[in-house]
């Protein structure tokens, strides 16, 4: 028997999967990237498979995607089902990783868990476990299409709640950088503009206050009914030539409150998200947006236009790489990219070809994309293979403790890109 944490449960579980033709896989919660992850497309690989649908927990995305792709596998769901059991013949993973991006240590969506699991390839337990897979597919009722369906909407209303997965911050920029992908961004954006309101809006105004008293608790937008949502939260940058003024955060109320031009909003200390807390932007990251705010509107592409609702995932990506290009040479910021596709080369050469690591540097940017890769909770899939390869130093935490590179980074981001480094035992980055 042998203590696997993520990373080895991974591993060990593709190791036991790939070898085998017949499988039992009894895991509650399934995520996106599942598939590929265990191997499942193999079509010589028999497979029961037992989830927990119903618990609002299990992506059900991607158990309509296994169901199309391995139409002869019947997949199950079982409402009390809370373990995780990967068995095959000759051996079992028994423990806490879900059959998910967080479970299996591949970044993506929440962000990722630390597991603690079991491998044994003991006869009596191999039995056992089999045994007790039986009792739960014999409790289990087959999927079908209306069970997928009803399950779409669990899974979206908890995704939107869903705990990130992270260390507890107040940095809104640190959260962000953390998990860029998680759904709760997309309720948070910089309203950036540099126009009062016009004299029509001015008599709305005058006149819905009149109307209605309770409304001169709250501003207003003018002109963004389309770009604004009920339930977003906006950080108001006013543009004034050169200059530009932050002017706090605003919540826009759910149901949303407006009238044929304005859209009201009331003004709140921070952000405050299910599943973050409070969050507000650090000095450093509110200076670096007032300072790259013109730029973040002439980059959404429309130069007639003095005003830009940006998503907050897409500032912070832009004010990193903004950052490195204004605070010295571009040279530097041209050679860490070069330093970022390297890896890939250098990967390709040992066996590993980490093809969607380019395109996250085509998409987001170098920088943007390494200290995404940073903070993550979880190691990614790549530092995962170099692992495995034993090629921990074509990985971007050792690009980044290497100078000239030091200096791109924060202290918080090099602490954590040492300390996973060292938890996997790699100390020769220097």
């Amino acid at each position: 028997m042998r203590f696997l944490d993520e990373v080895g449960a991974l591993i060990r579980i593709r190791e036991i999967l790939r070898s085998a033709t017949r499988a039992k896989i009894a895991v509650a919660f399934w995520g996106q990237g599942a598939i590929e992850a265990l191997g499942l497309a193999r079509p010589e690989l028999e497979v029961d498979i037992v989830c927990n649908l119903d618990s609002g927990a299990c992506n059900p995305f991607e158990i309509e995607r296994l169901r199309r792709i391995r139409p002869d596998l019947p997949v199950r769901s079982d409402p009390r089902l809370h373990g995780k059991l990967y068995w095959t013949p000759d051996g079992l993973v028994l423990g806490s990783s879900n059959a998910s991006t967080n479970g299996l240590a591949v970044v993506d969506g929440l962000g990722g868990w630390a597991e603690a699991n079991v491998f044994s390839d003991d006869p009596e337990m191999v039995a056992t476990a089999l045994a007790w897979f039986e009792s739960r597919k014999s409790n289990a009722y087959e999927i079908t299409d209306t069970h997928l369906r009803l399950a779409e909407q669990i899974w979206l209303d908890r995704k939107r709640i869903a705990p990130a997965g992270m260390e507890l911050t107040t940095d809104l920029g640190a959260a962000v950088r953390s998990s860029p992908e998680h759904v709760a961004w997309n309720k948070v954006k910089l309203a950036i503009y540099s126009e009062d309101l016009s004299v029509a809006g001015e008599r709305a105004l005058k006149a819905d206050r009149e109307a209605n008293p309770g409304l001169r608790e709250f501003d207003v937008y003018e002109g963004w009914r389309n770009e604004i949502e009920a339930g977003d939260w906006l950080l108001d940058f006013e543009l004034d030539g050169k200059d530009c003024s932050f002017g706090g955060y605003w919540r826009v109320p759910d149901p949303k409150v407006e009238t044929k031009l304005l859209t009201y909003v009331h003004k709140e200390a921070g952000v405050s998200l299910p599943g973050f807390g409070a969050l507000a932007l650090s000095t450093e990251d509110l200076k670096a947006c007032r300072r790259a705010a013109t730029e973040l509107v002439l980059n959404k592409g429309d130069k007639s236009s003095s005003a830009a609702m940006v998503p907050i995932r897409h500032a912070i990506a832009f004010i990193d790489n903004y950052q490195t290009a204004v605070a010295g040479p571009r040279s530097t910021a041209k050679a860490f990219e070069r330093a970022m596709r390297d890896i890939f080369f250098a990967s390709s050469k040992v066996g590993y070809r980490p093809t969607e690591f380019l395109r996250m540097i085509d998409r987001d940017g170098a920088l943007p994309t390494a200290k995404h890769l940073i903070l993550s909770s979880a190691p990614s899939s790549g530092f995962t293979k170099l692992w495995e390869l034993k090629r921990l130093d074509l990985t971007v935490e050792a690009l980044a403790l290497r100078e000239p590179w030091r200096g791109l980074f924060s202290v918080a981001e090099l602490e954590r890109a040492e300390r996973r480094l060292k938890q996997y035992g790699f100390r020769e980055w220097s």
